[in-house]
């Protein structure tokens, strides 16, 4: 008898132990969005979900609070050393784009890489500097357009990054497509900046097999730029 009322006692103690471990695994399943950008734990910290923006972006608000962008939805923030980095003056964040699982080799994943600088006062020769690295590294021929919105000019363009034997070298867009985007976006006040580069890259060994989806691309570059604002 006295075992009878210990096994009740144990067979009851496991199955409220399975209940609340099924309840919480059931929780944290229903919580999950299917957007990696607010399911990653690290990412979703700067994410503002009461803020409204265009569909496909979230709101989100740099650590050192100097700047806000719209983050692309289907991307996450690298937590890993030296591709995220932030201080008052300056931050560097590493945007990748999940591959789900399953999906064809022949569809492009993106990559951004944002760095934010600033002085302590106007300083437009070390953003012309800035400018001039960003072209150098990653613009066909220093190749680049100028726009300004109400608070921020900005200096973007695109460039095909392809091998000549080993060699990675730059080339014209328009002989191809686009598979590199940059830019550079600096306040008025002259003394913050955030340079972008946004890389293609096709899992397909042909990478022509991803085809050219320039427009898009574009568009969703301008979008990204242009909601760059500083504090």
């Amino acid at each position: 008898m006295f075992w009878k009322k210990w096994w009740k006692t144990i067979v009851m103690i496991i199955g409220i132990i399975a209940l609340t471990v099924g309840g919480i695994v059931l929780a944290n399943h229903m919580s999950k969005t299917g957007d990696i950008a607010l399911d990653d734990t690290f990412t979703s910290k700067f994410i503002d979900r009461s803020v409204k923006v265009d569909d496909g972006f979230h709101f989100f608000e740099s650590q050192n609070g100097h700047y806000t962008m719209w983050f692309p939805s289907g991307y996450y923030l690298s937590d890993a050393a030296a591709m995220y980095i932030t201080k008052d003056h300056y931050e560097v964040l590493s945007m990748y784009e999940k591959r789900e699982e399953g999906e064809p080799e022949d569809v492009f994943a993106g990559v951004i890489f944002t760095t934010y600088s600033a002085g302590e006062e106007t300083d437009q020769d070390m953003i012309n500097l800035d400018l001039r690295i960003l072209l150098k590294d990653v613009s066909y021929n220093g190749q680049h357009e100028k726009v300004e919105t109400d608070d921020t000019i900005i200096y973007y363009g695109s460039s095909h990054h392809g091998l000549e034997g080993k060699k990675g070298v730059f080339s014209n867009p328009k002989d191809s497509y686009a598979n590199q985007y940059f830019a550079l976006i600096q306040n008025k006040g002259g003394n913050q900046s955030v340079t972008v580069k946004y890389s293609l890259y096709c899992a397909d060994e042909n990478e022509s097999a991803c085809g050219n989806n320039g427009e898009k691309e574009a568009s969703f570059f301008d979008t990204f730029i242009r909601n760059i604002k500083f504090r």
